[in-house]
């Protein structure tokens, strides 16, 4: 059985998604929710999670451990791995990310949109910081949840301070 419960950010609602045990995905509600999924609130992961939203929008680095279980390719996961590494407050370039990627599979190449395809399909935002990639000259790009809320997200971690 897949469980949600939501959590209400100051940047509009969140879905928690679990097996029961790990968090499997988070995801803004502007997507939409599988009617197969049953609302239960009560979990224990939705309670680490909720801990470490409330902190992570209190302008905190959360340090709370969430078991989580993302369902990816084998490449996606390694690319996740590695971007859940970036510090709280910090950037990646995507090419970065790329060099990383082509150090550990012992590849020649790797581009940066290959990164970006793998970020694409990040099921767990703010918990694997998708977010603090950016591009080359550290401009905005490429956010599954929009531009808008990339920026928002790094204004909460005090990266850019637009107004």
């Amino acid at each position: 059985m897949i469980y949600y419960s939501t959590y209400s950010s100051p940047l509009g609602d969140i879905y928690l998604v679990s097996d029961g045990q790990f968090l499997t995905q988070l995801f803004f509600a502007d997507q939409k929710l599988p009617s197969s999924y049953t609302y239960n609130p009560n979990l224990h992961i939705f309670s680490l999670t909720i801990q470490f939203l409330d902190e992570y929008f209190q302008n905190k680095n959360p340090k709370i451990l969430i078991p989580i279980k993302p369902s990816g390719t084998q490449f996606q996961k390694l690319v996740w791995n590695i971007v859940q590494k970036i510090d709280y407050g910090t950037t990646k370039t995507y090419r970065q990310i790329a060099e990383e990627v082509k150090l550990i599979t012992g590849q020649t190449h790797m581009s940066a949109q290959a990164i970006g395809g793998a970020l694409k399909h990040n099921p767990l935002l703010i918990v694997i910081p998708c977010h603090r990639v950016v591009g080359l000259h550290h401009q905005l790009v490429g956010y599954s949840g929009g531009l808008s809320l990339k920026r928002a997200l790094l204004k909460n971690e005090q990266i850019i301070n637009e107004d």
